[in-house]
């Protein structure tokens, strides 16, 4: 099976910016005795195939940019107004996969297909699954970050008018553990 890969743009942009303005090393600081660092890249968003398959065959393709989009804007918020430099850990790069994701309401493609389902009565156990691994320069995985977050029962669900509420709040989860793990801390 293939993986489907799409880029974050919006975050790698930031980072692009942030590098530029660094001098396109480190923003880590001056001095002869601190050794230049890369800034961190951001690799492709990847796609597990079996998440994949539930976006061809339920949920819809247009879904993978709606999860998109929500990862970029939780990692933007994540960086707050400094976007990544350096990581203090000696990563230079960050491989995200989306493992598993799982809506709240019916999506776009799943109201299609059943016209008796009604977008805001009809409430589902929601959540995502992903993983990070940061990368130093030689390779080497400095720091895996795995998220998994589903409501328990459809009480914890999100019940508001958001198809993805749930996936929303794995990634954001998951952009503070990454931002985390980059500072240090």
């Amino acid at each position: 099976m293939q993986r489907k890969t799409v880029t974050i743009r919006a975050l790698s942009a930031a980072v692009t910016t942030a590098a530029l303005a660094c001098g396109a090393l480190a923003c880590a600081g001056a001095g002869d005795a601190q050794a230049a660092i890369p800034a961190l890249s951001l690799m492709p968003f990847q796609v597990s195939p079996s998440l994949q398959k539930k976006l061809s065959d339920d949920y819809g393709e247009a879904e993978l940019a709606t999860l998109q989009d929500q990862l970029e804007r939780s990692l933007q918020s994540a960086w707050g107004k400094s976007p990544p430099g350096a990581c203090a850990n000696g990563a230079v790069s960050v491989d995200t996969t989306l493992i598993d994701a799982a809506p709240n309401h019916p999506t776009r493609q799943q109201l299609m297909r059943q016209p008796s389902l009604d977008y805001l009565r009809s409430v589902s156990v929601g959540g995502a699954e992903m993983s990070g691994v940061l990368r130093s320069a030689d390779g080497h995985v400095v720091a895996t970050i795995p998220v998994r977050h589903f409501a328990m029962d459809i009480r914890e669900a999100r019940l508001s008018g958001d198809t993805w509420g749930d996936a929303r709040q794995a990634l954001d989860m998951y952009a503070r553990a990454l931002v985390r793990q980059c500072r240090g801390g």
